[in-house]
């Protein structure tokens, strides 16, 4: 498999890369996705998000992977790394910092949810899964705060 970097310009001047093969990738704190084996192969395109490695192409027929997304399911692979929540306060503490009635939800379930600054301001959004009263996980976008929050 050759090493074939594309850079595409976007705005502002700043420079996303593509890439063909992490593996030939030198940066330690970026890593492939668990998932990445199952359906990887030479033709895929790879992006950097939230220090990992995610697949922007596959090479496949997107108008077909649309119809299977709007009539069927379709799993994908996002970079976001979940953050698992633990403790005998983790229900109360999540219901405290979420704007979500955290202790109404359904075990076994996932529900949207947003985490706020003092100010009011979103700072992040995600999905909350309650496993149990006391164990949670949470997909979430990369967060990237300014002093202040």
């Amino acid at each position: 498999m050759n090493f074939k970097n594309r850079e595409i310009q976007l705005a502002k001047g700043f420079i996303q890369p593509y890439l063909k093969n992490p593996n030939r990738v030198i940066a330690r704190h970026v890593e492939k996705s668990p998932f990445a084996e199952f359906y990887s192969h030479e033709k895929t395109t790879f992006g950097i998000y939230a220090d990992r490695f995610f697949p922007i192409s596959l090479e496949e027929n997107i108008l077909a992977k649309y119809k299977l997304l709007r009539n069927n399911a379709l799993l994908f692979d996002v970079p976001e790394k979940p953050l698992e929540i633990r403790g005998r306060d983790a229900e109360a503490f999540l219901d405290h910092i979420l704007v979500r009635n955290v202790l109404e939800m359904d075990i076994n379930r996932g529900y949207y949810c947003l985490a706020c600054t003092s100010n009011g301001g979103v700072m992040m959004d995600g999905i909350l899964f309650k496993f149990t009263k006391s164990h949670f996980g949470m997909s979430r976008q990369m967060v990237h705060l300014k002093r202040g929050y």
